[in-house]
């Protein structure tokens, strides 16, 4: 049965993102990072569907290979005249590199760009940080002027992190500091209620460990 309230599950879409890829590369190991894209749009409920329905999966696939086809098509843009499937390939991989905790949809959403850019990004590190830290910004919906704070709040996030830390580990010892990461995607006022209600805080556990089930993690 999937959680209820699933889809606010903090970091589920990165690790639901990343499970969905490697099932999509088994498919179309030439296009997964932009079809990966494409499905993450459906939703995480729709994106637990897919990971534990093959048939789902490829019916989806299949669906979102088609939307990008046409597109390429609508736009005048021949398979021949450039190589998406490569494209996507390897500019997955920089992101990679760079350490984006969205690798899957931050590739997905670079993908949209014009291939002569996506070209120019895979050559200069410096132009592909920028555009993934711009699409990491925009997938967050992160405001400008909200970064002034940032450093004053991991401070404080830290400190209920450590909290949130020693609680779980005492019921889950091998999945504390995971579980613990996943809840401090949500801001230090969210997290200090779950620490005021340990109702609230077992709640929101157990959906995080769905989340890690789900994903087809180790429990």
């Amino acid at each position: 049965m999937l959680p209820a309230d699933y889809d606010h599950l903090p970091n589920a879409k990165q690790i639901l993102g990343e499970h969905l890829y490697a099932k999509v590369e088994e498919l179309h190991p030439q296009q997964a990072a932009r079809l990966t894209g494409v499905l993450l749009e459906a939703g995480n409920q729709e994106v637990m569907r897919m990971l534990r329905d093959k048939d789902l999966l490829k019916r989806r696939v299949k669906g979102a290979k088609r939307v990008i086809d046409e597109e390429s098509f609508a736009k005048g843009i021949p398979h021949p005249a450039f190589d998406m499937e490569s494209l996507g390939e390897r500019l997955y991989d920089k992101v990679q590199e760079l350490g984006s905790q969205h690798c899957a949809k931050v590739t997905g959403m670079l993908l949209e760009l014009n291939p002569d850019i996506i070209n120019n990004l895979l050559t200069s590190r410096s132009e592909l940080h920028k555009a993934v830290q711009k699409a990491t910004a925009t997938l967050l919906n992160e405001q400008p002027e909200e970064q002034g704070c940032q450093i004053e709040m991991d401070e404080e996030k830290q400190e209920l992190g450590e909290e949130l830390y020693c609680i779980i580990e005492e019921a889950h010892p091998e999945l504390a500091s995971k579980l613990t990461g996943m809840l401090l995607e949500m801001d230090a006022a969210q997290l200090r209620e779950l620490l005021d209600y340990p109702s609230k805080l077992n709640e929101k556990v157990q959906i995080a460990l769905e989340a890690l089930k789900a994903a087809c993690l180790p429990t």
